[in-house]
């Protein structure tokens, strides 16, 4: 099992009995919504910054080193300490994407039936210009090298380069849909919660 993270960061301390897990952030750096730099959120919830949300997962998964910067895309900064340096090999990254809101999609939102895009309420809705990498998918890449099952140790990154696992236990399927597979693996994340 891994978690990739759009947006957002830890607001709560770990618990006593916490068994690494394998994370990625991925993280506008113009976001006003959840600011990149930190601060205020709604006006009232105080989160760290992007860099210092990475600082505490790599603290609590136990990785050594300095860690390893490259650049997926041209607008795009990829900080990553290895499987190999980390407790169970529960690999932390940050993907930095420059120029990017709160919205770090390459994919157009169809509007719904109100007439309204979903994404309007968001500060910085998609743009081709501003997201230069599948963000989507660069999630998937990461999430699906790591199993429950066992600890594993991918071979090292940069990611998404990493073979992907044998195959487990079929997810429960979708419902067909028009909306494209970012948005109903969105939607399904979602819902799940």
């Amino acid at each position: 099992a891994a978690v990739a993270c759009m947006s957002f960061y830890l607001l709560s301390g770990f618990a006593a009995d916490y068994t690494p897990v394998p994370l990625l952030e991925i993280h506008g750096v113009d976001d006003d919504t959840v600011p990149y730099d930190g601060g205020l959120v709604g006006g009232f919830i105080q989160v760290p910054s992007a860099e210092d949300n990475l600082e505490r997962w790599r603290e609590a998964n136990a990785c050594a080193g300095e860690g390893i910067v490259s650049y997926p895309s041209p607008r795009s900064e990829l900080r990553s300490f290895d499987a190999s340096a980390c407790a169970r090999g529960a690999e932390v990254a940050l993907l930095s994407l420059s120029g990017v809101g709160h919205f770090p999609y390459t994919v157009d939102l169809p509007v719904p039936p109100l007439g309204r895009p979903v994404y309007e309420s968001y500060e910085g809705s998609p743009s081709e210009d501003a997201v230069d990498l599948d963000t989507t998918a660069f999630a998937w890449d990461f999430v699906r090298r790591f199993s429950k099952a066992s600890p594993v140790s991918p071979p090292p990154s940069p990611l998404p380069s990493a073979p992907p696992l044998a195959p487990s236990a079929p997810s429960p399927a979708l419902p067909p849909s028009p909306l494209s597979t970012a948005v109903r693996v969105r939607f399904w994340i979602t819902v799940m919660q």
